[in-house]
């Protein structure tokens, strides 16, 4: 494993070449294991689109929890940015392990040959480094095992083709009438707007990072986060963690996704609810804040390009994104 001395930043913004109906997508699992039988019906599904797919080498390995040793799961990553027949990269799934592999991701290729990569969760880690290593667009966005099978949520696997396909900016994020994620059903923690780039993650994944060479640069961004099977008081922990660093005092708005399975799971025991978590650290920032956004855990899990510029308006209850994510 590599350690870098310090992290690469302000570096030219790359945008990946758009999809296209022909094009090949390479699949890795650079976290856990996958689900042999649920992966290949996505596949199967996004073949029925015209797309090409190339399975990583070691997508069906298995190491405890992880889905192959390190070595194999970074080799699979590597190996697709390196290969010219892979037009994007999508990541089967999350669970664990990505924070193992960062410091030998190549970076180098990367940057010579930027392509579309896209997950979250756990594959937070990976969006994130390499962003900031490269300056790549990349995408906090659904993945292919459950996000895009026939039964995910149709309005955020659309997005996901719609902005790789795209160069021009798509605007306002307009959700079907009657869909659960519609903006009738986002929460106002802080009043205001707020313009800056997107930064997008799993918090948890993103709190681990703190104090690395791989540490978020959150300095002017648009703040979106989000966790799944984390207690409240967990949450709270994280959020004064983020206080104590400084960081929280740096962004421009900060957009709270959903808080899947995040519950108590006592419910006898006291405890805190998510908005008296809320109230308590992030309220005396000044700044924008919504909270139950369509992104995440859940069911629906809009796509949000890792860099661009975006806005948001707390009293229209609107999100735009200002720029396209590909060229």
């Amino acid at each position: 494993m590599k350690i870098p001395k310090s992290k690469i930043q302000n570096l030219k913004l790359i945008k990946p070449k758009k999809l296209n109906i022909g094009d090949t997508i390479g699949i890795i699992a650079p976290s856990g294991p996958v689900k042999k039988e649920k992966l290949e019906q996505s596949i199967e599904y996004l073949k029925e689109f015209g797309y090409q797919i190339k399975l990583g080498n070691h997508l069906f390995d298995r190491y405890g929890y992880y889905a192959g040793t390190d070595h194999a799961r970074v080799a699979d990553l590597n190996t697709m940015f390196a290969d010219p027949e892979i037009d994007a990269i999508f990541c089967a799934r999350g669970g664990v392990g990505a924070t193992r592999i960062i410091p030998d991701i190549d970076y180098k290729i990367i940057r010579k040959n930027p392509k579309i990569f896209l997950g979250y969760s756990d594959v937070t880690a990976l969006i994130n480094a390499i962003h900031q290593q490269t300056g790549l667009i990349t995408f906090h966005s659904p993945m292919v095992e459950s996000g895009m099978s026939r039964t995910a949520d149709r309005f955020s696997r659309e997005m996901v083709f719609r902005i790789l396909s795209n160069p021009e900016p798509i605007g306002e994020i307009l959700f079907p009438a009657n869909h659960p994620g519609n903006p009738i059903n986002w929460k106002i923690l802080c009043q205001g707007t707020a313009q800056g780039k997107s930064l997008a993650g799993c918090i948890s994944v993103i709190q681990t990072l703190l104090g690395t060479p791989y540490e978020f640069d959150l300095q002017n961004k648009i703040f979106f986060w989000e966790d799944v099977d984390e207690e409240p008081y967990r949450i709270d922990r994280m959020l004064a963690h983020f206080k104590l660093t400084g960081k929280l005092n740096q962004v421009k708005a900060i957009l709270i996704g959903k808080l899947i399975r995040c519950e108590p799971k006592d419910a006898n025991d006291p405890s805190l609810t998510h908005l008296d978590i809320f109230n308590d650290l992030l309220k005396d920032l000044g700044i924008p804040i919504m909270y139950n956004i369509g992104f995440g855990h859940g069911d629906i899990n809009i796509p949000i390009p890792i860099g661009i510029e975006v806005k948001i308006d707390t009293q229209k209850k609107q999100l735009k994104y200002l720029e396209g994510a590909v060229q």
